[in-house]
């Protein structure tokens, strides 16, 4: 919100767009710290025409409130939404991500981030008096924020399992590398960031558990399993199944929760070939074990039993990091050599209830 010319019309605009970001997704409000870092640093407090960052914005919100009230009775529908994440984000993130080492182990096990990140950030720590100030700040400030900051302001949930979220930080970290390559003198360090910009994309191969995920459904496709009395828990599988061999044709998806997130539950039914049942009204239930044991360990208590893991492709890299990392008190699950899929068996399922298979 600090302009440089300070006028009145930038600081309008830009509470304008930061009001349309708010429509579109409301963890745009995670840029707050980043906001006020660069307005602190600019000497902010110190310009009246800042008065105008509020009004469009502002606007924009209450236009939205009056559209609930109109549409559903209820102007405070989008904070009610917000909260009530707060129990299920809550048991999603404290399922296998660890505070401190999960944002770290995504620095090279992500092909979002990868290690142009840390050499940025190492640039922007040595060198933060001879590169932009507001580069600087956005990317320290927002990397920190991003990676042990809130999500919900009904509680301390930090976004450690999206590092898709940490992307907004790509502008600042490929702009403080470019300055700092250009006018940096010494070939050593010169030589060194590059290497580690081409060890990012090495690395992220090896590490990333993409790889190993595939593998995994290849195999689950090859067995007895894979048949119309099977369902997957859906929010894994959609990037996959076009490209494995799954039967029957019409890939067949079951929330292990029976809500999973309402607005894919309501729009599933319109992907060609796909339909959304029940977790009762299947046979078996197709889980990934690393990332949902929440889930099926649910599904145990209610009487489900496990009958297969299908393992993924082991990877040597990701079994040497785990093994690091563990040495430095990390939980094995922040970086599992496989990717494993559960397969957990209906005991009420019975063909005379649920008709021929």
């Amino acid at each position: 919100f600090v302009n440089v010319s300070d006028r009145a019309g930038d600081y309008a605009l830009a509470s304008l767009f930061f009001g349309l970001g708010w429509l579109f997704r409301e963890t745009v409000v995670m840029l707050a710290p980043v906001y006020l870092a660069l307005w602190f640093q600019a000497g902010g407090w110190r310009r009246p025409k800042l008065f105008w960052a509020v009004p469009p914005g502002l606007m924009v919100l209450l236009g939205e409130m009056l559209l609930y009230q109109v549409t559903a009775h209820n102007w405070h529908y989008r904070f009610d939404a917000i909260l009530d994440t707060k129990t299920q984000m809550l048991e999603d993130m404290a399922s296998d991500a660890s505070f401190l080492f999960t944002p770290l182990v995504q620095l090279v096990t992500s092909h979002e981030l990868g290690l142009f990140l840390m050499a940025s950030i190492i640039v922007a720590v040595v060198s933060y008096r001879r590169l932009p100030t507001a580069l600087v700040l956005w990317l320290l400030v927002g990397f920190v924020w991003f990676s042990w900051g809130t999500t919900n302001p009904a509680g301390w949930i930090p976004m450690q399992r999206d590092p898709r979220y940490l992307s907004v930080l790509t502008i600042p970290c490929v702009t403080l590398l470019a300055v700092w390559l250009v006018n940096v003198r010494q070939t050593f360090w010169r030589r060194a960031v590059i290497g580690m910009l081409m060890a990012s994309g090495i690395l992220c191969a090896m590490l990333d558990v993409g790889r190993v995920k595939l593998s995994a459904h290849r195999r689950f496709a090859a067995t007895e399993y894979n048949q119309s009395a099977t369902a997957l828990e859906p929010f894994v599988y959609f990037g996959v199944r076009a490209t494995q061999n799954f039967s029957p044709a019409a890939a067949r998806f079951a929330c292990a929760s029976d809500q999973g997130r309402i607005t894919t539950a309501r729009n599933i039914h319109h992907l060609p070939g796909v339909w959304l049942a029940a977790s009762g009204e299947v046979r078996y239930l197709v889980f990934s074990a690393q990332t949902q044991p929440e889930k099926w360990q649910a599904k145990n208590k209610e009487g489900w039993r496990q009958v297969a893991v299908i393992r993924g492709e082991k990877v040597a890299a990701r079994e040497l990091a785990r093994k690091l990392l563990a040495k430095l008190g990390a939980p094995d699950a922040v970086v599992s050599p496989t990717a494993d899929l559960i397969v957990l068996e209906n005991p009420n399922f019975t063909l005379k209830k649920h008709g021929t298979i």
